[in-house]
């Protein structure tokens, strides 16, 4: 299953990642609230700062929507 991950961090920035799986997602979700979080994205380590919040979605974003 593939989604849409949402990583906010403490300044509400939002970093978005489309069509990631769901264990891609858990991934990062078990690091909420550490000073650095990591993943692997298409083979390949992924670094973020900090990040305090982490909101799946199971479908794609309709950013024309107006978002």
């Amino acid at each position: 299953m593939k989604g849409t991950a949402l990583l906010i961090n403490d300044d509400q920035i939002v970093t978005v990642l489309e069509n990631v799986s769901a264990e891609v997602y858990e991934e990062i979700a078990s690091q909420e609230n550490h000073d650095e979080v990591q993943c692997t994205i298409n083979e390949k380590e992924v670094e973020f700062g900090p990040i305090t919040k982490v909101v799946w979605l199971e479908d794609q974003v309709d950013w024309q929507y107006g978002y």
